[in-house]
């Protein structure tokens, strides 16, 4: 909306769950505040036109002030939807963790398929990179992981995430009962290999579904099964190359019907695309909390942040994250390689206890904060952003605080 006689304009918008009030000048703007009640625009926006020396006649400011509050009643009420959406989505969250409570169910996760499961392992749970893996034994029996799976939640301790990693050979039923969830590596370099690994992977999704088990809390329309198409990092068109493998190993080989049920993803250890899919399997068994995102996005405005995010070292999961147009698993991935490669050269150098990192950056920098041992706080600034005040520290603590009575 156009101020009369000026190169002004006011606007309300509904940004992350806020409405916005901006004036901005010949589209750059001036001012943006938060608004809380609409009495707060009564008395900004005539102090900001008269600071400005502009001369709004008295009927004049009535209408706008008028058509404002009419924009602001409609924003209001749909911040309230949202809201309650929110609250309907937290409620069932809830809801999960009583299952959890009342039901300690070990969760078992059946690694199997051609080569690259151990290397996947210990990527993800080990902390090693890429090149400290290239002479991995292969596996030749069964190979059983057991980790603390109370990352989850505080109510859930002792509660164990199996991961059961098989070895060249299709492995026998006892090794199917009680699985989970079932990840089948596929190395998509041994062309020799295709044909058999698709008999096994639709073998190995019968075995799942006879003798496996769902955990309470995962939601149902979840899948259970997952498929890395690995090691593509070799092909030059990879996209191309990835849709046709899917298609071929999508195709139930005994009756030739497409099987939908399949989660496929690109893997690599030379990239992020391996803390991308890891992270999506993991939030099928515990969906990232809405009340820990809106915390976070709360921190990401009060500071004027681009990203906010908490990763789960030992997991690869984003717990929370603000909202981005960036991608969470990404950050995971690059930001987990940052912390190993660190923590690896300070071991060297005799430095212990690292606590906060800084990298600058062309548009801003990254901030760095581990805050207990297995924790990440990641937060990625605008350069004019200064987070050495008392009162961005202060902020920065209290969030802190909050994340330790929830995770």
């Amino acid at each position: 909306m156009k101020i009369p006689g000026s190169f002004f304009e006011v606007e309300l918008m509904l940004k992350d769950e806020l409405i916005e009030f901006l004036i901005k000048k010949q589209n750059v703007i001036e001012y943006r505040a938060h608004i809380m009640d609409f009495s707060e625009i009564e008395i900004d926006l005539p102090e900001i036109l008269e600071e400005n020396q502009i001369f709004v006649p008295k009927n004049r400011l009535e209408r706008i002030l008028q058509e404002l509050e009419a924009q602001y009643m409609e924003l209001l009420q749909e911040q309230r939807e949202i809201q309650n959406q929110h609250l309907q989505k937290q409620k069932a969250f809830t809801q999960g963790y009583q299952a959890l409570k009342t039901q300690r169910e070990d969760v078992k996760i059946l690694l199997t398929g051609g080569s690259g499961k151990s290397s996947i392992y210990q990527i993800i749970f080990e902390g090693k990179l890429a090149n400290e893996i290239q002479t991995t034994i292969p596996t030749r029996r069964i190979e059983k992981h057991n980790l603390d799976y109370s990352f989850l939640s505080k109510q859930n301790r002792g509660q164990k995430l199996k991961i059961w990693e098989s070895g060249a050979e299709f492995p026998n039923d006892d090794f199917f009962k009680n699985g989970t969830i079932l990840l089948f590596i596929v190395d998509a370099f041994n062309v020799e290999y295709y044909e058999q690994a698709r008999l096994n992977l639709h073998k190995a999704i019968e075995k799942i579904n006879k003798f496996g088990t769902k955990t309470p809390h995962r939601v149902k329309k979840h899948q259970n099964v997952f498929c890395f198409i690995h090691k593509m990092d070799r092909f030059q068109k990879i996209s191309e190359k990835f849709n046709s493998l899917v298609k071929y190993f999508r195709t139930n080989p005994k009756d030739g019907k497409m099987v939908n049920n399949i989660t496929f993803f690109p893997t690599s250890i030379f990239d992020s695309s391996l803390y991308r899919a890891w992270t999506q399997i993991v939030e099928n068994l515990m969906p990232k909390s809405s009340k820990l995102d809106q915390i976070s996005n709360q921190l990401k405005e009060e500071l004027g942040l681009y990203t906010v995010l908490i990763i789960e070292k030992r997991t690869g999961l984003p717990i929370c994250a603000s909202k981005t147009l960036l991608d969470d698993a990404t950050l995971v991935g690059t930001t987990n390689r940052i912390i190993i490669t660190i923590e690896k050269v300070l071991s060297d150098y005799k430095l212990t206890n690292l606590r906060e990192l800084r990298i600058d950056t062309a548009t801003g920098f990254v901030k760095v904060h581990i805050f207990n041992q297995y924790y990440i706080l990641l937060l990625i600034c605008p350069p004019n952003v200064n987070m050495e005040t008392p009162a961005a520290k202060k902020k920065l603590k209290d969030f802190l605080e909050d994340m330790k009575n929830y995770i």
